[in-house]
């Protein structure tokens, strides 16, 4: 018997519901920042922005890629998770076949945070500046005296 899912079709359904799960931590993340009060919060506010601007990317991927196989990606109302009460679950339809994805919250915390490091190291990788660095010059040493 063939499995419902390919593997490449599994991966493409992880990484959607993992990059939404992403989508909704940076974003809820965010709003606790700015009402943190910190002194230098747009600093984190434009960080995020850039992780989610990332992650968007990743969505936009595999939005395309499921869209190009014709794939189909729902969450599961409380309903149809009834048997398992702490459980997410997403209902999923491939090739005319429909199966159900469903993961335990431990399970989904860690693939989030995979993904949110997976995505910082990327930012590193390519050192991406955020809106603005300084420049050069700006501290120049004949302004704030020599360094020795």
């Amino acid at each position: 018997m063939h499995p419902i899912l390919t593997e490449e079709e599994l991966t493409l359904v992880s990484t959607f519901v993992t990059a939404l799960w992403t989508k909704k931590v940076l974003e809820r993340d965010k709003q606790r920042i700015s009402r943190a009060g910190f002194k230098y919060s747009h600093v984190y506010e434009e960080w995020f922005d850039f992780l989610e601007l990332q992650n968007g990317g990743v969505l936009q991927r595999v939005r395309f890629e499921m869209k190009e196989q014709g794939m189909e990606v729902w969450p599961l109302d409380a309903y149809e998770l009834k048997s398992t009460p702490h459980i997410i679950g997403y209902g999923c339809q491939s090739r005319g076949y429909r199966t159900e994805y469903r993961l335990a919250p431990e399970v989904l915390k860690r693939k989030v945070e995979r993904h949110l490091r997976r995505l910082l190291l990327e930012q590193k990788k390519d050192h991406r500046p955020l809106r603005s660095e300084p420049e050069e010059n700006e501290f120049s040493s004949e302004e704030h005296g020599r360094i020795q």
